[in-house]
């Protein structure tokens, strides 16, 4: 759901607004988390969830990239930049579905026997 510009510029805490300025727009030269968390002193579970609601609750669209080189986030330029990101969010909800699915499948763990670690 997108909020309207005024609403978000009354709205949006300030907290917010302090990761989100320092998120450039374009895929050229994304923001790290490590960068933003030197800039505000905030954790890194703090600014990903600013920028998750962001995204959620305000429809403020920050692209995400794990390119090596060029990862972190950006204000998407172009549908391409959307679609990249896309892409990123659904490989990462694959490998996840595959590490759920292992839980799903592992055997009791009581049962479990750890002497590889040995």
């Amino acid at each position: 759901m997108a909020v309207a510009t005024e609403d978000i510029k009354k709205y949006l805490p300030e907290h917010y607004k302090k990761v989100l300025r320092l998120i450039p727009e374009g895929s050229a030269k994304p923001i790290q988390v490590s960068e933003i968390e030197k800039l505000t002193g905030f954790s890194s579970q703090r600014i990903r969830s600013c920028v998750s609601d962001s995204i959620i609750t305000y429809g403020i669209l920050v692209a995400t990239s794990n390119v090596a080189g060029r990862s972190g986030y950006y204000f998407p330029e172009t549908q391409e930049d959307i679609e990249a990101t896309i892409a990123n969010m659904n490989s990462r909800i694959s490998y996840l579905s595959k590490r759920v699915q292992a839980f799903k499948n592992a055997p009791d763990p009581e049962q479990m026997d750890f002497d590889f670690l040995d």
